[in-house]
């Protein structure tokens, strides 16, 4: 009987169908804590902070030619802009996919390192499925371009693999068609070519035929790696930070501390953060050598010994040359923006992860072809890996999951990190800044108290904003404008700084210079249909109707469902005396807004400035039944039935606006009128009388303000 079952499981872990089913559940099953939880980061400006993804129109175009984005990475940004339209604010979408590519990833090195004869192979795609390291991929949505990118270039490889065993032109167009997507996904995986020699030189292929197969993927490499470098320089931040402008030989330094510290994280994931503490420079040039030194005698010392630690595929000196190679772009020899928070990150070592699996599922196979007891060793050190990394990475999804105890952590192992405070006082206020939540004010003191920490370890515009945002949620609009002002001293392309001061000076009444706020936003970001309106809105109010009136239309082309846009562009041609032309307006806003009552009220009073009482009546009617408590609603709805000698129903109507309104003078005025012309003299009188009486406690209460 047990012999029947053992001779069951070994058909099912033969069952090529099974293995792959459970590759994609042990990936699922990790992360599944932390499909639904909440945005974390680089996540809203990845989506709906970034103009060029949630552009109705002419996105793609800002996306694809590169207009304002901090990196080129087209296809990763394109996938954004679908998922912004498919899932929106909800974050279950954009986690889910970046599993599932996970877990695309782990299917592909499995296939892989089979076409390697790397012995273990599954092996060593469960254990990068479960291993640490990734977590800050696969959780972090921003992060799609790892996730993305990663599979691509693992297709690549199988197929360029396929073609030198097997030939054919289409598995080599595949192969150059594959690495070209994922160098647009995310240019970390430029080093493929060289790891294509070195497998080759490992295998001992022929150099020059070789040299011939690899030049194409050379040289995408070559054009989309000098794009990224001059993205990193200009756009993404790091030419101006300090911290990314190094000396050559402390460059040097933190690259060879960058691969001891990757080997280490790689083989042994524990003490895992999001942020790690900054390096500092050696004190003197020799020491700075010796961590490069290091490590280049260990991979010399690892070729000269040539053990190998599997049956076959994986040679000891192929990990840390491997290593090299892929981690390479990320070492600090060129600046990138992620270097001004810390030199090394989980992140950044994605696209390594799976050479340590590999290696790690290796050893425990060497160990098992050994026989004997080796067999059992080689089984259970397997089972223990897995199960280490397994539980170390379910301690990185849960803090993934939440973001306020991800960036408590960080503060913790951390303590100096400013970026640390500051996403721990977002984590606070998140719900308020993404979707309107109202936030209790102890987390609103305690979310300015974590930004003023991080504000006063290092001052940045983005925490600026967010001092200018609390302050405003407090209640302290004065306080805000200047942190507002504040942060635009620090980056004066800070679109949501300009904003946010833009609707505080419009509060305020400065229409003028809101419009030149407004203005800057509209010259950075063309595509930004927000900032349209909002330009519309302050010229509207400047009595400017006609520019208005063009400021709404360019936000109507960039987003054509934008009903408060059609509303103000209707007004302005209202005011233009462009009726007919306003009249349809309003109405197409009501047909395609049938539960707004505010568009409903709109196309009444509309209908009814165009002499079409019976439909002013219908739609007046429908507006109050949506909102039976609108004063508004029911004092055009009045002046409806007195245009239809309704009186009594009119009277009815502003006698209810009274009761919601009593400091209102309107509905008297309107009263009075209607009492005149029905021959109620008395009852008009004392309406007029009214209506004055609150006109005068207006004029004081305004005189009183002044």
């Amino acid at each position: 009987m047990q012999s029947n079952r053992s001779n069951l499981l070994a058909d099912l872990f033969r069952n090529e169908r099974i293995l792959a089913l459970l590759l994609v559940m042990a990936a699922v099953a990790l992360y599944a804590p932390a499909l639904n939880g909440a945005f974390i980061w680089d996540d809203p400006a990845m989506l709906w902070t970034n103009p060029a993804v949630t552009a109705h129109a002419g996105g793609l175009w800002e996306i694809w030619t590169g207009r304002g984005t901090p990196d080129y990475f087209p296809l990763t940004s394109t996938v954004f802009w679908t998922e912004w339209r498919l899932w929106g604010m909800s974050p279950l979408g954009y986690r889910l996919l970046n599993v599932l590519l996970h877990a695309g990833s782990a299917l592909l090195l499995w296939r892989v390192l089979l076409r390697l004869r790397v012995h273990w192979a599954w092996g060593g795609a469960l254990l990068f499925a479960l291993h640490p390291l990734a977590v800050g991929s696969v959780a972090w949505i921003a992060e799609l371009k790892n996730t993305l990118s990663l599979p691509l270039a693992l297709l690549a490889l199988l197929c360029y693999l396929r073609f030198v065993e097997e030939g054919g032109r289409w598995w080599y167009g595949a192969a150059l068609a594959a690495f070209l997507l994922a160098l647009l996904a995310k240019t970390s995986v430029v080093m493929l070519p060289l790891l294509l020699l070195l497998l080759a030189f490992q295998r001992g292929d022929d150099w020059r035929r070789t040299l011939a197969r690899t030049a194409p993927f050379f040289a995408l490499a070559l054009v989309l790696g000098l794009v990224t470098v001059h993205f990193q320089a200009t756009q993404a931040g790091a030419a101006v930070e300090p911290e990314t402008r190094l000396a050559f030989l402390t460059r040097i330094e933190f690259a060879g501390r960058a691969l001891w510290f990757y080997l280490g994280k790689l083989l042994v994931p524990s003490g895992l953060c999001a942020v790690y503490p900054a390096w500092r420079p050696a004190p003197q040039a020799w020491l700075a050598l010796l961590p490069a030194a290091a490590w280049t005698a260990f991979v010399a010392a690892a070729w000269r010994l040539q053990r190998r630690t599997s049956g076959g595929g994986m040679d000891a000196w192929m990990l840390p040359a491997t290593l090299t190679i892929l981690l390479l772009p990320v070492l600090g020899l060129v600046s990138m923006s992620f270097h001004q928070y810390a030199w090394v990150s989980d992140h950044l070592a994605y696209v390594a992860v799976p050479v340590a699996a590999a290696f790690a599922a290796a050893c425990c196979g060497m160990l098992w072809n050994r026989g004997g007891g080796f067999r059992s060793a080689g089984a259970l050190l397997f089972l223990a890996v897995a199960g280490w990394w397994g539980a170390l990475a379910a301690e990185q999804v849960a803090l993934h999951r939440d973001p306020a105890a991800l960036w408590n952590n960080v503060i913790r192992a951390n303590p100096g990190c400013w970026v640390g405070y500051h996403n721990a006082g977002e984590a606070l206020i998140r719900e308020s800044v993404d979707r309107g939540a109202p936030v209790a004010p102890e987390k609103l003191g305690a979310a300015q108290l974590l930004f003023q920490e991080a504000h006063r370890r290092k001052p940045q515009n983005i925490t600026r904003f967010f001092l200018g945002y609390v302050s405003e949620k407090l209640g302290r609009p004065a306080e805000a404008e200047a942190w507002f002002r504040r942060a635009l001293e620090l980056n004066p392309a800070d679109v949501w700084s300009e904003k946010k001061l833009g609707l505080l000076l419009q509060q305020r009444g400065c229409h003028a210079e809101a419009e030149d706020c407004y203005r800057d936003i509209v010259r950075l970001w063309p595509g930004d249909e927000e900032a349209r309106y909002n330009l519309g809105n302050a010229l509207a109010a400047q009595d400017r109707p006609a520019e208005a009136l063009a400021a709404y239309r360019e936000a109507l082309r960039l987003r054509p469902d934008y009903p408060e846009a059609s509303t103000n562009a209707a007004d302005a041609l209202a005011r233009l005396g462009r009726h007919k032309e306003a009249l349809d307006l309003y109405l197409s806003v009501a047909q395609e807004q049938p539960q707004d009552a505010s568009a409903a009220m709109n196309a009444g009073c509309a209908s009814l400035r165009a002499g079409r009482v019976k439909d002013a009546m219908a739609w007046l009617l429908k507006a109050r039944a949506l909102d039976p408590q609108s004063a508004a609603i029911l004092l055009n709805l009045g002046i409806a039935h007195a245009s239809c000698g309704g009186t009594e129903a009119a009277l009815a109507c502003w006698r209810d606006v009274a009761k919601l309104e009593p400091a209102s003078p309107e509905p008297h005025r309107l009263a009075a009128k209607a009492l005149a012309a029905a021959g109620r003299a008395a009852e008009a009188e004392s309406e007029s009388l009214r209506a004055a009486q609150l006109e005068r406690r207006q004029s004081i209460t305004t005189q009183s303000k002044k």
